[in-house]
């Protein structure tokens, strides 16, 4: 934990996740391993935040959080957790919306709008977006 820290203090995010990770993976059973998850997963939402973005990374994590979630229920900061899986869910449908915008314009087939909406509906389903693609999925399809 103290190493972890010390790459944080740092500003070594990536390296004190990689850490945090080793900790869990290697004493499942130690005292500080929900300090070590919750650690962990501080440093991957700011390297989301931080690096602009990363789709990639935002994936990653939102996969890490949707597990630790899931395995760790009892976690003291399980409602930041749920915060933090919230807005990059929101960022991701954010992303997700405007490339199939992209693909929906003048220079594109109606094809290739109809499956990169019906891609953003099938990831996003609940995103505040998805009734205006329902509706543009049926307008391509007229």
């Amino acid at each position: 934990m103290k190493i972890g820290k010390l790459r944080e203090d740092g500003l070594e995010y990536e390296e004190a996740a990689q850490v945090y990770e080793m900790l869990v993976q290697k004493y499942p059973h130690s005292s500080h391993l929900l300090a070590a998850v919750y650690r962990e997963a501080v440093c991957r939402m700011w390297l989301c935040r931080r690096l602009a973005y990363n789709r990639p990374r935002c994936e990653d994590t939102r996969s890490f959080l949707r597990e630790t979630i899931r395995k760790y229920p009892d976690i003291p900061e399980r409602d930041e957790l749920v915060q933090w899986l919230k807005e990059l869910e929101t960022w991701l449908s954010k992303d997700a919306y405007e490339k199939a915008r992209f693909y929906d314009s003048r220079q594109r087939t109606r094809h290739a709008a109809i499956a990169s909406w019906e891609n953003f509906i099938s990831q996003f389903p609940d995103s505040e977006y998805a009734d205006e693609a329902r509706r543009r999925i049926d307008e391509l399809r007229q």
